[in-house]
Formats: C-alpha cells, sequence, structure tokens
C-alpha cells in the first residue's frame, strides 16, 4: 500500500505534489507553504483540495471494501 501511495502522490503535477509533502511530511500550514511556494495562502488551500481529490480519485479502488 505504501507503494501506491508512493505513485499516487509521484502521478501529481509538481506543484501539487510539493503542496501536498509540505503539508502533511513536514506539517506546515497554509501560511507557510504560501510563503515556500510564492503563492497566497487560499491558492495553496485551493491547489491542495485538487491535489486531495486528484489522489482520492486515484486511490478510491484501493480503499473500496
Amino acid at each position: 500500500m505504501v507503494e501506491i501511495v508512493q505513485l499516487a502522490v509521484q502521478s501529481l503535477n509538481e506543484r501539487q505534489r510539493m503542496a501536498v509533502l509540505l503539508a502533511k511530511f513536514e506539517g506546515l500550514s497554509y501560511a507557510e507553504i504560501a510563503t515556500i511556494m510564492e503563492m497566497s495562502p487560499p491558492a495553496i488551500k485551493s491547489l491542495l483540495s485538487r491535489a486531495r481529490n486528484k489522489l482520492r480519485e486515484i486511490l478510491k479502488p484501493y480503499l473500496q471494501t
């Protein structure tokens, strides 16, 4: 399952992948990610929302019981 999740994250575009990694694995806030990525916090929130939706779609077959 770890490999499947890694492949799903790798399938994201570069900005989405970076935002997800900073949020989930580095534990940074929207404001901190926005500073690093030179974007506004609302733009980061939107970017992460799209990334989560894409990951949810990719992982859906593996999460259904």
